[in-house]
């Protein structure tokens, strides 16, 4: 199975005074480092302007319809790239945009929920039953795997995980807790 390409969890960080003012002054950075950001940083050591307060703009590698957003916002979001890395952060980007993800009290998706709850990128749905089918029909006598019907199997065990799009026409799984 092809793997997606990743976008790294990153912010267009400005000055807010700068921006009311019709001025664009800012810098892209990862989400992670957010909060290091500083006036100086953006407008070069030496200024002397006023500058309110600093504000994330724009995004990217983030679920969508994340807008704008305040430091602290983006560095818990970078903070979760690094925690779950390349290879579940696009499962938890259409988890959240599922808006069946569990929710902090900050509003950002559970941790802990979403490592409980994944079960894995996987062909199709049909491909991450095949190995509980298999299990379950061990101790079976053929006659009763010969009438075993998968597809309504796999049609009722939906209700119980969200599958979700993934890349490459795969699915995502989620057990429903």
């Amino acid at each position: 199975m092809s793997v997606a390409s990743v976008v790294c969890p990153r912010v267009w960080v400005g000055c807010l005074s700068c921006y009311n003012a019709g001025e664009l002054v800012g810098s892209w950075v990862d989400a992670e480092d957010a909060l290091s950001v500083t006036a100086d940083r953006l407008h070069g050591s030496g200024f002397s302007g006023e500058c309110e307060e600093l504000w994330c703009f724009d995004v990217e590698g983030l679920p969508a319809g994340i807008g704008e957003i305040d430091l602290g916002e983006a560095a818990s979001w970078g903070a979760m790239y690094e925690a779950l890395g390349d290879a579940q952060w696009p499962a938890l980007v259409a988890w959240t945009e599922s808006e069946s993800f569990a929710m902090c009290s900050d509003g950002l998706p559970s941790l802990p929920d979403f490592e409980e709850r994944y079960r894995g990128c996987w062909p199709s749905f049909g491909d991450y039953l095949a190995e509980e089918i298999d299990e379950m029909q061990r101790d079976w006598p053929e006659s009763a795997i010969r009438f075993f019907d998968a597809d309504a199997y796999e049609r009722d065990a939906k209700y119980d995980y969200e599958v979700l799009d993934a890349p490459g026409g795969a699915a995502y799984v989620f057990a429903h807790c």
